[in-house]
């Protein structure tokens, strides 16, 4: 499977990373959303929602790690404390606390994976393995090997999407994602290859950074941008808009704003790069960077403007990215009327605030698509973990 950019190790904290398709079939999360809005675990017996921002869980006592040790009682323990959750012991429940508002305790245990440590390696209880890893590839394989089923999983790098393209279109990796409408147009009707797709909880997303721009700028901007044309140049046919089309009003006036955009598809790029010609005389530079490097960018909220991918759904997803007490509040935001909204539960009031505030703007629903060798019969992604299925997929002879 080829990805662009650098892989960090396969821990289970690089789940965002390049690396993610490998992490999800080597660690399973403790709750995992479902389209309906339901939740499902591969790790619990049992979960009950106690009360705000508290959880019982019953762990499953019958898995097992990579490593062939058995899942105990203190391995959930420390996985459920390493997100900054307060767990303890009540018989065969664990009781979870949050200290964060009641909206993020479920986001909370979709984002924390089960694990082991033992010295610096991490072992998990999904379908795979690791068996080699660096910053240019990380070799799955399959704990328990199945006739006529995928035996390993090849993670490769590469510098950027286009080498990616290049290297599928060669044979030299037989699996891609992320590929944007014209290079799907020119894999049509290329023999060996199929495609899946499946829409996902992620948006293709616009950041403001409130930090450098006022709210008056941010509002203006939002109504200067051709908001619609950006989400389709960046996500093509297959983006579900959620914006209206705006660039009708004027730029504010200012020095030159840079665009940050991960280089994670063209179509990324070429948004970025209408973005700075809709800017006129402040379009400043586009920053194309490797995804982990512009995510340190963004962590550090060392941008103007950035096109990127961010959580949509659950609602509490969203929450815990924007309420001011959430640790996971990578920009340091703060707004008390959503602040207020999110604590009341009121999901219309927070994205309206959202829009108000002209901080992040939802430009639209991501579809997850998949390039595959046709000899994989029955390639399908997943809505939250993508590649949840890839053990059942079967290969032709």
């Amino acid at each position: 499977m080829a990805v662009s950019g650098t892989l960090p190790q396969p821990t289970p904290f690089a789940i965002t990373t390049a690396a993610g398709p490998g992490i999800e079939l080597v660690f399973a999360s403790f709750l995992a959303p479902s389209e309906d809005g339901t939740f499902r675990s591969a790790v619990l017996k049992r979960w009950e929602r106690a009360g705000p921002g508290h959880y019982h869980i019953e762990p499953r006592t019958d898995l097992l790690f990579s490593d062939g040790s058995p899942a105990t009682v203190d391995d959930f323990l420390t996985s459920l404390g390493a997100q900054g959750l307060k767990p303890v012991l009540d018989g065969p429940w664990i009781d979870v606390r949050s200290e964060q508002p009641s909206a993020l305790i479920e986001t909370a245990l979709t984002t924390t994976l089960l694990f082991k440590k033992s010295g610096e390696r991490y072992w998990g209880t999904g379908p795979f393995a690791v068996t080699q890893a660096d910053a240019h590839h990380i070799l799955l394989t399959r704990r328990s090997p199945v006739p006529g089923r995928i035996g390993a999983v090849e993670l490769l790098a590469y510098a950027d999407p286009r080498e990616r393209f290049g290297r599928l279109l060669r044979g030299e990796a037989n699996a891609a994602l992320n590929l944007d409408d014209r290079q799907l147009e020119l894999l049509d009707g290329v023999p060996g290859l199929r495609v899946a797709r499946h829409l996902g909880p992620n948006t293709f997303t616009l950041f403001i950074n409130p930090h450098r721009l006022d709210r008056k700028a941010r509002q203006a901007l939002l109504r200067a941008l051709p908001l619609e044309e950006l989400a389709g140049i960046g996500e093509g046919d297959r983006c579900r808009a959620q914006v209206a089309r705006h660039g009708m009003g004027s730029v504010p006036a200012g020095g030159p704003l840079e665009i940050l955009v991960p280089r994670v598809t063209v179509g990324w790029e070429r948004a970025a790069i209408a973005m700075r010609r809709a800017l006129g005389p402040r379009g400043g530079k586009v920053q194309s960077l490797d995804p982990t490097h512009a995510g340190q960018i963004l962590s550090k909220a060392e941008f103007d403007l950035a096109l990127a991918y961010d959580g949509a759904q659950p609602f509490g997803l969203v929450g815990n990215d924007w309420l001011s007490s959430s640790p996971s509040n990578w920009l340091h935001y703060s707004n008390a009327v959503l602040d207020d909204a999110f604590l009341r539960g009121d999901e219309k009031a927070a994205r309206a605030e959202l829009v108000r505030d002209a901080v992040i703007i939802f430009l639209c629903q991501a579809e997850r698509v998949l390039v595959v060798d046709s000899r994989i019969k029955n390639p399908t992604l997943g809505y939250w973990n993508m590649f949840e299925s890839l053990p059942d997929w079967e290969v032709a002879p």
